[in-house]
């Protein structure tokens, strides 16, 4: 689907998605190390991806689109 198609929340969205996934790759941690991000902002992250996942399903849905 080309980005023509996309509203401007969905673009944000899309947007939000890949910052918050490339900070989490970029800060990637092994077990026996200490995570350079607190536990509260792990979660956060994983609650905001959450949220966006739960809104742009509903965007879909209501343009017809199947997700």
């Amino acid at each position: 689907m080309s980005k023509d198609t996309y509203s401007k929340e969905e673009e944000i969205l899309q947007i939000m998605r890949k910052v918050l996934t490339d900070v989490a790759k970029d800060t990637y941690t092994p077990a026996d190390l200490k995570h350079p991000l607190s536990e509260s902002t792990i979660v956060s992250i994983r609650d905001c991806l959450a949220l966006i996942s739960s809104r742009e399903a509903e965007l879909a849905r209501d343009a017809g689109r199947e997700t």
